[in-house]
């Protein structure tokens, strides 16, 4: 599990910068009413709900405008040996300390890197939302529904016109094969367009990323990256708000 032991946050309503250091497994922030520590605490909650996202890019948890930086920079300390073998094996060698920077606004967050000792891995803005890859699985979701009804409707008209044949019916089995016809232009039709959204969705789902000592950007899986940051192990948050001083706890 990672501890955090320092945050640095920027573009803060009310903070030029705010920077807390030397973070304990349980750290109080003390003084009087309206000081900030409530928000302060919200400020680190926000974070780390986004942390608990295990993903790149996404539209950010619900907060309030107040407790929303533009750039937070975190410092974490492993307590237990965390094994990284993602991206080729390309943190392997290193250990030590991880510091993770991620950019924020009002319609998305984004991973901006993840450094471990003096190895780096960092995602190029612009990046995809975990939304935006949800809604195009929607919409294939939905051309594959209508492409299965389309082929029931075909099934149902070629035993239509089968009948119709049988039982010397011209016209009937003139309709129907008509009717076959149209239907198969339209799964034709339909096949196609679930072709382009599935690749538009393979496409859409690549990550870019920059790995430190490398000259060229690569694409990978979004899961890779997933998998990369849930390994990790960052803490996630238990938060209440009380008449007591605000309180850390790592």
């Amino acid at each position: 599990m990672m501890k955090l032991t320092r945050c640095t946050f920027e573009g803060l309503e009310g903070f030029e910068a705010l920077d807390l250091a030397d973070l304990r497994d349980l750290t109080s922030l003390t003084g009087p009413n309206g000081a900030g520590k409530s928000s302060i605490l919200q400020v680190l909650k926000l974070a780390f709900d986004i942390l608990g996202r295990r993903t790149v890019c996404d539209q950010p948890p619900k907060h309030e405008r107040w407790h929303r930086f533009s750039h937070a920079t975190l410092y974490f300390m492993s307590s237990e040996p965390v094994t990284l073998d993602h991206f080729g094996r390309h943190f392997d060698e290193e250990s030590g300390d991880v510091v993770l920077e991620m950019l924020l606004n009002e319609q998305q967050f984004e991973i901006e890197s993840v450094r471990r000792g003096q190895v780096s891995v960092s995602f190029p803005s612009p990046q995809v939302t975990d939304t935006v890859v949800g809604a195009l699985r929607l919409q294939a979701d939905d051309i594959e529904r209508r492409r299965q009804e389309i082929e029931a409707r075909i099934a149902t008209l070629s035993n239509q016109l089968r009948q119709a044949q049988s039982s010397h019916q011209p016209q009937q089995a003139q309709q129907f094969q008509q009717n076959l016809s149209q239907a198969n232009d339209e799964l034709r039709s339909t096949t196609e367009a679930l072709t382009a959204k599935r690749t538009e969705i393979d496409e859409q789902s690549l990550v870019s990323l920059q790995l430190s000592g490398t000259e060229q950007a690569q694409r990978v899986q979004r899961v890779e990256v997933e998998r990369f940051l849930s390994a990790l192990g960052f803490p996630r948050t238990c938060y209440e708000l009380s008449a007591r001083p605000g309180t850390l706890a790592g």
